[in-house]
């Protein structure tokens, strides 16, 4: 939990590490043998996400920061993300009404930890063992971005949760002229997301889930500072965990690696496996390096479509301008 101090995040900016639908396509593999190179422009801000598909080499780029919260959109989800990569920060008030005059920088606010441990989850203890809401008001924090107080903060309540979507109620900033709103499930997505700007909207920008690998994404790393949990904006890469596993590697060579090796590995589906650290901040040249050695193993787990893909990075610049990761990457089987 963070103890809500509303300069820091001012501070904590300056301290970041600088950090649609899609018709379903008629599936053929990879050929195997052919290694290939890969670019994302993510721009030097980093306002984009990137789904990346490395079966057929596509890109969907989205807008990193148009939303606040994401909603599991299986049919018996009900899991909750925050975007941490806005600095988006949740506080469970503790109440079951708006709260007029409420004291926003009194709160205990959290975030979620980029692995995405649903225990660990800043929106964890929103509904019952059974699915019900517990009708908490949550006050949320929309992050530094947002100039005008009044518009940053918001509080709402998450009613319910069926296998057709979620409905919740909001209010402005004290807790009066709220606004109940429907955010459908799109079974096809591993997540829908929403943007509490005006009254309320839902988007659906993810690709199918069947149709995209990895994505990167600016998102919160928690560090220990000083004894203290300390959110920082990272940019990084979150895996599809309903489409990959991933191992990591930093023994072998790129080129070594063969399927027989690759089948030795530890895979996990964490979805911050390949996270943000293949790169590295030099402050006093005040640039990134890659780590060249790190190499990462891609197996899909569809059984009709098992493959296999050697992975790694090798710039973060294009013509000297940062965030546009480039990558090679091989299927093996």
């Amino acid at each position: 939990m963070i103890k809500k101090n509303r300069n820091i995040f001012f501070v904590l900016l300056l301290l970041v590490f600088l950090s649609c639908e899609k018709a379903e396509k008629p599936y053929t593999l990879s050929p195997k043998g052919a290694c290939r190179m890969l670019r994302v422009d993510l721009g030097s801000d980093y306002k984009k996400m990137a789904f990346v598909n490395i079966e057929d080499s596509s890109i969907y780029l989205a807008d990193n920061k148009c939303w606040e919260l994401a909603f599991d959109a299986s049919i018996v989800g009900n899991l909750i993300y925050v975007n941490g990569g806005k600095y988006a920060f949740i506080a469970n008030t503790g109440k079951t009404t708006f709260i007029p005059s409420l004291d926003y920088s009194s709160l205990i606010y959290s975030c979620d930890p980029s692995n995405g441990n649903v225990d660990s989850l800043a929106m964890k203890n929103w509904c019952n063992a059974n699915n019900s809401s517990k009708q908490n008001v949550y006050a949320i924090d929309r992050g530094v971005d947002i100039a005008l107080v009044e518009n940053r903060f918001k509080q709402f309540i998450i009613r319910s949760v069926s296998d057709s979507g979620y409905w919740l109620t909001f209010s402005n900033y004290s807790g009066t002229d709220t606004t109940t709103i429907f955010i459908e499930k799109d079974h096809s997505k591993n997540l829908v997301y929403f943007n509490f700007e005006n009254k309320g909207i839902v988007l659906n920008f993810e690709p199918e889930k069947t149709q995209w690998h990895f994505c990167f994404n600016q998102y919160a790393e928690i560090f220990d500072i000083a004894g203290k949990p300390t959110p920082y904006a990272l940019t990084g890469v979150f895996i599809n965990p309903s489409k990959i596993i991933v191992a990591v590697d930093s023994i072998n060579e790129f080129e070594k690696i063969t399927p027989e090796l690759a089948k030795t590995f530890q895979y996990k589906n964490t979805r911050n496996t390949i996270g943000y650290d293949w790169k590295i901040y030099d402050q006093i040249a005040a640039n990134y390096t890659i780590r060249k050695h790190v190499n990462y193993i891609l197996q899909t787990i569809d059984s009709n479509r098992k493959q296999i893909w050697k992975l790694r990075f090798i710039d973060f610049y294009n013509n000297g301008i940062k965030g546009s990761p480039k990558f090679e990457y091989l299927r093996i089987e």
